[in-house]
């Protein structure tokens, strides 16, 4: 038996939560350039960014597979591997944004490994896989790590990748969870973004802009610019949808003349242009130097203003110049542009922003290559080595190229240097790190005109906005909320908790702390592994239970964006670098062609599948639902809020904006003498019919259209005779149900009562939860609930499975080492066991240096 350990818990007496301004917001005294952008450096230095990358095994998956990830953490106040928290979060979303996994890493000196199992996935699609702390919610959710992965159904045969096959709901059946898309009520929509955010009238300024359908489709259109009556310039939208126009604004009102290439046009007004203010112009296409021009309304004439270039939170170049009747121009050496993207920014001597844009900057040393070459083959073992900076960790994937579907166009550098610093999807994110020649240039600078969001907002930075704190940094993980009052006059003050974490080995967490003024709490956990523990929250005065209300703080993460149309498009797979041919050609590579062939073998000797018995499983409906809701799971996320328990009706309307109508099923209670339960009133789906189940036996139908005849052949349901029985009534709150599964195809027609409802009818299988009605007893100061711990790393293994099956290796990636590590002359040897079928490989290679370089493969 294992021998019981317990552990002490720290805790904190009071958790604050506050409001952060560094510096007082008026401050007339102090108000100068220098002052700003010194209180801009002391703000990143006390609450400097992380960014999080991970690095993925594969660029596509099929469920049951699991995926493989490294995660890698920078610091933005030096550049440098590492950060002030140590746990990170990772998520996986389905295509309608419900949440899938999430586990928790434990990351050392800015690195953490971990896995994700694919094999309890209802369906697949295009799924959002995340990484963040929660101290980098404290900018919001489009500062964490978010890319999109291809998950395809499960192949019908073991290890026949040549179909995939990729699930897309119809929006009008599956709601999604997802942020919707801004701004996007017409075929044509136009975002314009003035060169420094505004036009000024009277000076010319380059606009950049995007064009999308309602579906955010990038269109490729050919575009005119009139001012009044007068033709100014006419352009064409490139492959992105993105364009550039010039315009000096004056009393006529400017507009782009769109005509798309699928026919369709529209007259979209430009913004309006604004008397006062500073124009800002900038060349990014010069080679040794990059003039930035100013030009100001007479009101502004005479002010000195500031301009500065900040990177990563830091202001690495601020010049004073006083605004005259003639344009301002100053140049910036194109050596001291720090590498990836920097923010322009022209303020005021009050701190006030008068103009703001981003800038690329190439990175010529802080990326460097990894060079992959392969030495030896013997047997099914290849050896192969890579090159890169001396002494230097890196994560490595070998895939068979065979087996691969999709291609992924980003890279650790691409990310650290570009995408992570802007918003939202950016196509062929790698090309602009490809060359620093003209194009590229010109690319990269319209790229960064059309960015609005700004990841380090310069206001907040400064001290002319607060910066709301909520979220604590996790150095270790943290278990904080508040506890709620059951009556109105009961205190929440100094209440004592005592909290309990245990698992099925026996071992045991303990900590006590007391609530502040507003009933908050927050205990600090050390490190435990595992998903497997149970919580136990005690409240109490005096020794004696008090009956609260106990809130977890827990469902932090944010909600699921929008999926930018380019992300769902299949990027085209580049040619493999690594042929096998003349290996196999000489006999050096040994492998198998019949592991198909012995498959089909055995699946003649199964044993036969029983359609019956198969509908009647939980597999089986599985396989055939297009939703899967999880209420019992969610039960937890209402209790943490302090909230009212739902009726499953309640619960699923919110989920299903299609399910309308009163509710008739809640409690429900089928009478052995009543054989069909049809109702044609009651709940439907989008106006169809809704046949519903409990633990997988026909309860009743709702919804109906027709009155419901006795079936001619009372044959047809002998072997269902009691099919319309359920020996218990149909659950009523959300929390007597574990799973819900919604089945939106139309219903088997060969299904005696799908005749009797109709075809177009959908089926709702509700599983019940055997610990139901136990979360709605009255508070009685204990709290019993779930916790997660840290995701213990596993590790990936081929070699022994190799060695037992030979002839069935289907395995898609060959290799996963998440932690290579170079000699002093910038080599290391690895060697990748081929599988029994693949002929060229593809290989990924990323890493991050201690001091912030990015080593990747070309």
């Amino acid at each position: 038996m294992k021998q019981h350990k317990t552990y002490r818990l720290r805790s904190l007496t009071t958790i604050l939560f506050f409001m952060v301004s560094l510096f007082p917001i008026h401050a007339a005294e102090n108000d100068s350039i220098s002052y700003f952008t010194k209180i801009v450096g002391k703000f990143n230095h006390v609450f400097p960014q992380e960014k999080l990358y991970l690095h993925l095994d594969n660029t596509g998956y099929f469920i049951g597979e699991t995926l493989w990830f490294k995660v890698y953490q920078v610091c933005s106040s030096n550049d440098s591997l590492g950060g002030r928290s140590n746990i990170a979060y990772v998520e996986l979303y389905n295509t309608t944004g419900e949440m899938e996994k999430q586990v928790k890493v434990k990351l050392n000196h800015g690195v953490g490994m971990g896995q994700i199992k694919l094999d309890d996935i209802l369906r697949g699609g295009f799924f959002e896989i995340r990484a963040y702390t929660r101290y980098m919610l404290n900018w919001g959710k489009d500062a964490i790590f978010s890319r999109t992965i291809p998950v395809f159904e499960k192949p019908a045969k073991e290890g026949d990748y040549s179909n995939p096959r990729l699930w897309t709901p119809r929006a009008t059946d599956v709601p999604s969870n997802r942020d919707k898309s801004e701004g996007l009520k017409h075929n044509i929509n136009a975002k314009f973004y003035p060169e420094g955010g505004h036009l000024i009238k009277g000076f010319k300024t380059r606009v950049a802009f995007e064009l999308l359908d309602q579906q955010g489709q990038r269109l490729k259109a050919a575009c005119t610019l009139k001012q009044g009556t007068q033709t100014l310039m006419r352009t064409q939208t490139n492959n992105d949808g993105r364009g550039m126009v010039f315009v000096t604004p004056n009393d006529s009102p400017c507009t782009l003349y769109v005509v798309c290439d699928n026919g369709r046009s529209a007259n979209i007004p430009l913004p309006a242009a604004e008397t006062s203010g500073v124009a800002l112009s900038v060349d990014m296409m010069q080679k040794s130097q990059i003039p930035i021009q100013l030009s100001a309304t007479a009101d502004w004439q005479g002010q000195t203003v500031g301009v500065t270039l900040m990177n990563n939170g830091k202001v690495y170049f601020c010049e004073e110049h006083t605004l005259g009747d003639k344009p301002l121009t100053l140049s910036v050496p194109r050596r001291q542009m720090k590498e990836g993207v920097s923010q322009l920014t022209v303020i005021g001597e009050h701190g006030q922003i008068l103009a703001s844009r981003m800038l690329f900057g190439y990175p010529h040393t802080k990326v460097a290559p990894i060079h992959i070459a392969m030495d030896s083959v013997t047997g099914r073992t290849i050896k192969m080595s890579a090159t890169t900076l001396p002494n230097t960790t890196f994560s490595l994937a070998v895939r068979d190229a065979g087996s691969q579907i999709s291609e992924w166009n980003q890279n650790a550098a691409s990310w650290l240097l570009l995408s992570s610093d802007l918003k939202g999807y950016i196509n062929h994110a790698a090309y602009y790190l490809e060359s620093d020649d003209n194009e590229h240039r010109q690319a990269a600078d319209l790229l960064m005109l059309v960015q609005g969001w700004r990841r380090y907002d310069f206001q907040m930075m400064e001290g002319k906005k607060n910066f709301a704190f909520d979220y604590p940094i996790e150095r270790q993980m943290i278990l904080n909320g508040q506890i709620y009052r059951t009556k109105k006059k009961q205190p929440v003050e100094g209440i004592d908790l005592t909290l309990v974490l245990n698992n099925a080995d026996g071992d045991a967490l303990k900590g006590y702390t007391k609530t502040d003024s507003r009933g908050r709490y927050r205990f600090t956990v050390p490190d435990c592994w595992g998903n497997g523990w149970t919580m136990y929250v005690k409240t109490s005065k005096e020794d004696k239970l008090q009956g609260y209300y106990v809130g977890v703080s827990r469902n932090f993460s944010p909600k699921p964006r929008a999926l930018d149309p380019q992300e769902r498009q299949p990027i085209q797979l580049p040619v493999p670098p690594i042929n096998l041919q003349d290996a196999i050609d000489r006999g050096d590579l040994t492998l198998s062609t019949d592991s198909i062939h012995v498959l089909r073998q055995l699946l003649v000797t199964a044993k036969r599948w029983q359609k019956k018995s198969y509908w009647e499983s939980y597999q089986g409906k599985m396989n055939t639902a297009d939703l899967i809701f999880r209420p019992g799971d969610e039960v937890d996320q209402l209790l943490d809020k302090g909230m009212s328990m739902p009726t499953l009706v309640e619960y699923l309307k919110g989920k299903l904006p299609q399910l309308k109508g009163s509710d008739n099923v809640s409690g429900y209670m089928p009478y052995i003498k009543d054989q069909y339960n049809y109702y044609d009133t009651g709940l439907t789906y989008g106006r169809r019919p809704i046949m519903w189940f409990v633990n997988n036996r026909f309860a009743c139908a709702t919804g109906v259209s027709r009155r419901i005849r006795k079936p001619d052949n009372p044959n047809n349901i002998e072997s269902e005779r009691d099919g319309a029985v359920v020996p218990y009534a149909f659950p009523f709150y959300m929390d007597e149900v574990s799973k819900v599964l919604v089945t939106t195809a139309n219903a088997d027609i060969n299904d005696w009562r799908a005749q009797q409802v109709g075809p177009n009818a959908i089926k709702i299988f509700v599983y019940q939860n055997p610990q139901g009605r136990y979360y709605r007893k009255k508070p009685n100061g204990l709290r019993t609930t779930w916790f997660h711990g840290l995701t213990y790393p596993e590790t990936y293994e081929d070699r022994e499975l190799m060695g037992i099956i030979p002839n069935e290796d289907f395995r898609r990636t060959l290799l996963w080492e998440p932690n290579l590590t170079t000699d002093a002359n910038g080599k290391v040897s690895f060697e990748v066991l081929a599988n029994s079928t693949c002929h060229d490989l593809y290989y990924s290679a990323e890493g991050i240096t201690e001091n912030g370089h990015v080593v990747v493969s070309q």
